[in-house]
């Protein structure tokens, strides 16, 4: 990360994803990437938590347990970013039974079920030169855009549900 941050005339470079990166054990991620790397979440919305890992949040979660663990570093010039938790809400319509042993009873408990157990983070860059007209990086940078793909949801014989709204998925080619 300490060479590729450090600039060489280079069109930049992104890290993100499920880093499971924790202050408390693993230390600042900025300073351990080295010079030249930002975090998307701290540039975009200082000051707020970012919980991307919300056990109290995230209704298919138990306990109490919050923390940043999906980040966004980037070592990427002259770029605004915006950053924004998604997949916080529940799928209509599916839920899942949990098992649980409470006082010595089993017990079912229905519970909701949601894209993941981490909210994902959505991470819109934009060439500050031009973020009043919105020209995106990738445009910039040439990459296709994001093709977008409708998932089903099915029933267990494999049929589609009745009544189910679809889930909109975002794939990269």
């Amino acid at each position: 990360l300490r060479a590729a941050g450090s600039g060489g005339g280079g069109s930049g470079c992104v890290l993100l994803g499920d880093l499971n990166w924790d202050e408390k054990t693993d230390g600042d991620a900025l300073a351990a990437a080295g010079e030249g790397w930002r975090d998307a979440w701290l540039e975009s919305r200082p000051g707020e938590p970012g919980y991307t890992y919300d056990a109290r949040t995230n209704g298919m979660l138990g306990g109490s347990l919050r923390k940043r663990l999906d980040r966004c570093l980037y070592s990427v010039g002259n770029v605004r970013v915006v950053a924004e938790l998604v997949g916080r809400e529940a799928i209509p319509g599916v839920e899942y039974a949990k098992q649980a042993t409470r006082k010595r009873q089993r017990v079912t408990k229905r519970l909701p079920v949601l894209p993941s157990d981490h909210y994902g983070l959505l991470i819109t860059m934009m060439d500050r030169g031009q973020a009043d007209g919105g020209q995106k990086l990738e445009q910039k940078m040439g990459l296709e855009t994001a093709k977008t793909t409708r998932l089903q949801a099915e029933e267990p014989d494999g049929k589609p549900a009745p009544g189910r709204k679809e889930p909109e998925v975002i794939v990269l080619d």
